[in-house]
């Protein structure tokens, strides 16, 4: 007789609006919550983003923290405040109440770095550049910017 053991302590199919849903105990202070098929998906990890957001407006006592990754989830809780079968309810309510993947929005923002590069590593590569193209002419302006120029192509006959 063989009994096979596993850390799967919980599992829900997937719907047509929502992802499966596997979790998993991690240790004895924490559970992995793995949604979706082993693929690389984005509407994955906006769900995962939406579960880890929904968890911290919704905070139960004895979670002690979430770390979400890619379509994971890991929750850190305290065992003698939260039992497992408790956390286990908590995260399928948030799932429940989590709109479709299509309805999840995720806030963004757009972030313009002003990034100089004039290191000795970039100047090298401007330099093999103009080596392996010799059409082109680095143009310096300043300190700070480097630009490429090759120079424009008259079309023939013109």
């Amino acid at each position: 007789m063989s009994s096979a053991v596993t850390s799967i302590i919980d599992e829900r199919e997937a719907s047509a609006e929502k992802p499966r849903v596997t979790v998993r105990q991690a240790g004895d202070r924490a559970l992995l919550v793995e949604y979706g098929e082993m693929e690389f998906d984005l509407a994955l990890n906006f769900f995962v983003l939406a579960m880890d957001t929904a968890l911290r407006e919704r905070p139960v006592d004895g979670l002690i923290e979430t770390a979400p990754g890619f379509r994971s989830l890991l929750a850190s809780y305290d065992p003698l405040t939260l039992p497992v079968g408790d956390l286990v309810d908590h995260l399928r309510a948030v799932y429940d109440d989590l709109p479709a993947r299509a309805g999840i929005e995720i806030p963004s923002r757009l972030i313009k770095l002003p990034i100089a590069f004039s290191d000795t590593q970039t100047r090298a590569a401007v330099q093999r550049y103009i080596q392996q193209h010799p059409g082109g002419r680095p143009e310096l302006r300043g300190r700070r910017e480097h630009r490429l120029h090759r120079p424009l192509q008259r079309p023939r006959g013109s």
